[in-house]
Formats: structure tokens, C-alpha cells, sequence
């Protein structure tokens, strides 16, 4: 589900690499991609991100 280029749409109606890129996106942060699915209710994704730390200028982030 989350390798590239894996989609389960006929040809040409999708690349299959969106879950491959939120994947990526959460590694690369030290987050996590959480899935939780049930036969005829659906699936659902959950990107956990790691709460950073204020800037020690006091600034914006």
C-alpha cells in the first residue's frame, strides 16, 4: 500500500504514489502514518507529527 506506484485505479486515473509521498513526509519529519480500516465502513489515515520547539527568539514559527 505505501510502495510507489502501487495503485489499485484502472490505467491512467492515478499514479499511486500519494501514500508513498505522505509516507516520506512523515519519515522525514521523525513522524508516523497511522491507517485504520473496517470492510464497508472505510479507511482512515493519521499523520502524527512531532510538536516542535518554539523558537528560542520568541519569533513565529
Amino acid at each position: 500500500m505505501f510502495d510507489s506506484f502501487f495503485t489499485t485505479k484502472p490505467a491512467r486515473q492515478g499514479t499511486g504514489l500519494g501514500l508513498a509521498m505522505v509516507r516520506g513526509f512523515a519519515d522525514k519529519a521523525e513522524g508516523r502514518l497511522l491507517v485504520r480500516s473496517e470492510v464497508g465502513s472505510g479507511t482512515t489515515f493519521m499523520v502524527r507529527l512531532p510538536q516542535s520547539a518554539p523558537p528560542s527568539d520568541g519569533g513565529v514559527v
